[in-house]
């Protein structure tokens, strides 16, 4: 169900903007690209664990049923397991379409953080999350730092030619009565997440991907979808 739901997704975001004319062609080449080794680990776990399941060994049976409720019921096991089933580990870093070009934990081609705890939004009250602000219809930039966000604002009309008109642009700054900002930080939590300490900017795809990073803006490093 998981593959199937991310499958979907994955492609309907890029058929969209190419059939509207907000990209080229060839970005529905990245479909099979991205999500075949998904859909080949999906059924090489599955062939692993049918086997498991249909052992007729009575005595590799007895093994399996002594051993594996020991084995599943260890923290760090079930949280691999969570997360291979739930399949929020993926990462698309090995993708053409996708362009990495500052070093650091968060790279091109991994799912973006949701993180948020502890951040708030200049237009709503209460805590908020990443997730929650962004559009999942159009690409997000999420830019920290002054001299960042002054390049991003500054490149936000030639942008248009790049990007489909509904780009949104996120300022995310730290401390509390930064006014200026779309999302104020309170924790640092996202920064750290976002390995934004320092400042850069990140470029969201519609399916919550990775699509850039970098310390600093510059419009000629962006991945090219028209």
């Amino acid at each position: 169900m998981n593959t199937g739901i991310q499958d979907a997704f994955n492609l309907a975001w890029k058929a969209a903007l190419v059939t509207k004319g907000h990209a080229h062609a060839n970005l529905l080449a990245s479909y099979q690209v991205e999500r075949e080794p998904v859909a080949r680990s999906v059924l090489n776990l599955t062939d692993r664990i049918t086997r498991l399941a249909t052992l007729r060994n009575p005595i590799v049976q007895g093994v399996r049923d002594l051993l594996l409720p020991v084995i599943s019921g260890a923290g760090f096991v079930s949280d691999k397991a969570a997360e291979q089933l739930s399949e929020v580990a993926i990462s698309y870093r090995q993708s053409p379409f996708v362009e990495n070009v500052a070093g650091g934990r968060l790279r091109a081609g991994d799912r973006a953080p949701d993180a948020g705890y502890g951040m708030q939004t200049v237009r709503r009250t209460g805590s908020s999350r990443f997730f929650a602000c962004r559009d999942t219809c159009c690409y997000s930039f999420l830019a920290a730092g002054p001299m960042v966000w002054i390049a991003l604002r500054l490149s936000g009309r030639p942008l248009k030619g790049s990007f489909p008109r509904r780009s949104m642009l996120i300022r995310i700054a730290r401390g509390e009565g930064t006014h200026s900002a779309e999302l104020i930080d309170l924790s640092g939590t996202a920064h750290f997440a976002y390995d934004l300490s320092g400042g850069g900017v990140i470029l969201v795809r519609p399916d919550g991907y990775v699509a850039f990073r970098d310390r600093e803006f510059d419009r000629a490093r962006l991945p090219q979808l028209s």
